[in-house]
């Protein structure tokens, strides 16, 4: 019986579909999502799970956001606790490269002008660490909405957030926060 399901499993993961995130479509159940991830999440709640793993050899942790118990939004935070702000900002770039080899170019860069602007790589880093500037890239794709943040967090420590999500999702956050306003 379990070679069976083995079969079955296997048969299941080969079947090629249109995944949305991490090989889920959107509105996949938390259920699903537990199923699929092989480790247990380093946090769940009734909207959110967590996991920490590596990606692109960059340690992160992988977001998976719900509503009504559906999947509608995904992502990743970089964890690394680089000594050099150098090595933060060379995790951004591995991850955009990456995105735009599978995305193409972003439809939205913010880098370009304040690499530009910043010839001193020392004030662009403060710039940033003071919140005064962030790297921004978006693509707009025909099903979900891809956001690439470089800035610092809460600890004052250089992140790289990418979010993924659901293009109804993201319409619906454009517009809260267009109300907030």
């Amino acid at each position: 019986m379990k070679i069976v399901c083995y079969v079955l499993l296997l048969v299941m993961i080969s079947i090629p579909c249109h995944a949305e995130f991490r090989g889920l479509k959107w509105g996949a159940k938390q259920s699903q999502v537990k199923a699929r991830m092989s480790i247990k999440p380093t946090y769940a709640a009734k909207d959110y799970l967590s996991y920490k793993e590596t990606l692109l050899g960059i340690e992160v942790s992988t977001l998976f956001g719900f509503e009504n118990n559906k999947l509608v939004r995904g992502g990743y935070i970089t964890k690394a606790l680089h000594v050099k702000n150098l090595e933060h900002l060379a995790d951004h770039y591995t991850i955009k490269e990456s995105l735009i080899n599978k995305y193409g170019k972003p439809t939205n860069d913010t880098e370009p002008f304040f690499e530009e602007h910043f010839a001193d790589i020392e004030k662009l880093f403060k710039a940033i660490q003071n919140k005064e500037i962030t790297f921004f890239s978006r693509w707009e794709l025909k099903d979900k909405t891809i956001k690439l943040i470089f800035t610092t967090n809460d600890s004052m420590r250089f992140t790289t957030i990418v979010l993924f999500q659901q293009l109804g999702d993201a319409e619906r956050q454009a517009k809260k926060e267009e109300s907030m306003l």
